[in-house]
């Protein structure tokens, strides 16, 4: 994570095998930054005071993220996607049904619940995760 102000903002253009590309750098704490998003080049200027967030590949630094650093209430942050892997999401959402189904029988009476194994329950939390990912 990186938090500096934007000294300088410059776009450059060019045509690609894949096709016309733009691309916009970042000069920050006087080194340069810079981003193929659209959504971050029209976004952010210079002068403002900004969070940014990547990996370093080799020589260059892969932007993920460009936030404003005195930005506490979330409002002003078009660039921040929440990263979630798709194994990840897998699991909340088998998690969220399985507590579904565990509320479900929550209301069955005591000699209801005596008969209700836990296959039921994982039974029944599989039809919901179904349902969900159809």
């Amino acid at each position: 994570m990186i938090t500096g102000k934007i000294e300088k903002k410059e776009f450059s253009e060019g045509m690609s095998d894949k096709g016309a590309w733009k691309r916009c750098a970042f000069t920050i704490n006087g080194k340069k930054y810079s981003t193929f998003d659209e959504q971050i080049m029209n976004t952010f200027n210079a002068g403002q005071v900004v969070t940014i967030t990547g990996t370093q590949d080799g020589q260059y630094f892969n932007m993920k993220t460009m936030v404003l650093a005195n930005d506490d209430d979330n409002t002003r942050r078009p660039s921040a996607k929440p990263v979630v892997s798709a194994d990840t999401s897998n699991k909340i959402t088998r998690m969220a049904c399985l507590k579904a189904a565990v509320e479900f029988f929550k209301g069955s009476t005591d000699e209801e619940k005596n008969c209700i194994g836990t296959e039921v329950i994982l039974a029944c939390a599989e039809q919901f995760e179904t349902w969900v990912n159809r």
